[in-house]
């Protein structure tokens, strides 16, 4: 999908706790087409900064005490072109509010109470683009809320520097419900002065496809951790279904042995040395291998960051799955491969015919030709590809499943 050229624009949330609960800033608009968050676009030789800072002022009349960027962008496009991209910040705003020429009233909103707001519904944010970023900055702000109420915890002086970056790990990753167990691992443990921390974590499944509002909270807690310990936070998600499967990364000798001498954060994450288990593998095993290895690489990378280049990456791990799949089936069938992985597009109709589905929206979007993805376009991938690993290792009642995530394809 092609990102430029587009305008950029720039919201601000500020986001407070009253006695019915969390609120955002809303201004209503003097033009009648609703309520929105105060911003605007980057002006010509603006940084995002500079331009948050001026809208602010100029729609509000308020200060920022503090902003911070939410790790997410939200598009608006026609066709395959991005034609804007909006970047929302956190912040809190000290003073009264005053109205301008272009609003007419302001107030404070939860999201079960929301004014009628600017709504341009599409394919992407089915109530509008700025009932997304409201509902992001009202769970963003709760997220932040519940690590800063934790804070840095009480530990003793005789302590080394990484002992005390894992206390306060633990303490803020106890109050996060999308963390079910978490283990700190890998050379961090060992260098003294690391930066670097990794992190393994079990995160909520449902036959190990994971809702996609945890993904967005694991990429804001990344970047909420690393800032607030001044540490590079590397968030590696699992699912439970891995626990009890010997192909999946977790027991896999190139990352078991590290997890192993690994340190409980939150939970306690119930493998042993894999090297104990006396295991035979067949060449069906090792295709899923495969399979359950790319869905993890690829669910690092969706929390940590998508550059161009990561997300060209992504795409071509997640991409493959249908090929891989099919010769997981041959591998379990003792038959002929039934197709080449690399041949995408035909992978994905023997894929269709042997397992009684339709992908033909996805296949659609492919012929367009996308090969770099923005972040909620990997979403729409990761849970096409979760859904698929399920159908494929767990049977025939997650065939309504996979033709759910394959249909969001049909409207880009």
């Amino acid at each position: 999908m092609n990102t430029y050229p587009a305008t950029r624009g720039v919201f601000a949330a500020d986001v407070r706790r009253l006695p019915k609960g969390p609120a955002v800033l809303l201004f209503e608009r003097e033009d009648g087409k609703g309520w929105n968050l105060p911003g605007g676009h980057v002006e010509r030789g603006e940084g995002l900064v500079q331009a948050i800072r001026r809208e602010i002022r100029e729609e509000t009349g308020l200060r920022p005490r503090w902003l911070q960027r939410v790790p997410r962008t939200f598009e608006k496009n026609e066709g395959r072109m991005v034609t804007d991209i909006a970047f929302l910040y956190l912040g809190h705003l000290d003073g009264q509010p005053a109205l301008n020429h272009e609003s007419v009233g302001f107030g404070w909103f939860g999201l079960d109470g929301l004014p009628p707001i600017v709504a341009l519904p599409t394919a992407v944010y089915p109530q509008g683009r700025t009932h997304a970023m409201i509902q992001t900055a009202l769970e963003s702000a709760l997220m932040r809320a519940s690590l800063e109420a934790v804070g840095r915890p009480s530990v003793s002086k005789r302590l080394t520097t990484e002992q005390k970056t894992l206390a306060s790990l633990g303490q803020m990753l106890a109050v996060v419900p999308e963390v079910e167990i978490a283990r700190a691992y890998g050379s961090s443990l060992y260098k003294p002065g690391a930066v670097d921390f990794d992190t393994a974590v079990i995160v909520p499944s449902l036959w190990g496809v994971v809702r996609s509002d945890v993904y967005r909270r694991l990429r804001f807690l990344k970047v909420e951790v690393s800032t607030a310990l001044g540490i590079d936070f590397d968030l590696v998600p699992h699912t439970e279904d891995e626990i009890a499967d010997p192909r999946s990364p977790l027991w896999n000798p190139r990352y078991n042995p590290s997890l192993v001498y690994g340190v409980d954060l939150k939970g306690s994450l119930p493998i042993v040395a894999s090297s104990t288990r006396r295991l035979v593998f067949s060449e069906a095993d090792m295709a899923v291998v495969v399979l359950l290895d790319n869905r993890t690489v690829c669910r690092r990378q969706l929390v940590r960051s998508l550059t161009p280049e990561e997300s060209r990456i992504f795409f071509g791990k997640m991409i493959h799955g249908a090929g891989n799949a099919l010769t997981y089936l041959a591998c379990l069938k003792g038959s002929e491969y039934l197709t080449s992985p690399s041949d995408l597009l035909g992978s994905l109709e023997v894929f269709d015919k042997q397992y009684g589905v339709n992908s033909a929206p996805l296949r659609n979007w492919l012929r367009r030709g996308a090969v770099e993805v923005d972040f909620e376009t990997a979403l729409r991938l990761m849970r096409w590809y979760e859904s698929l690993t399920a159908l494929v290792l767990f049977g025939d009642e997650h065939r309504r499943q996979y033709q759910r995530a394959v249909k969001v394809f049909a409207d880009l």
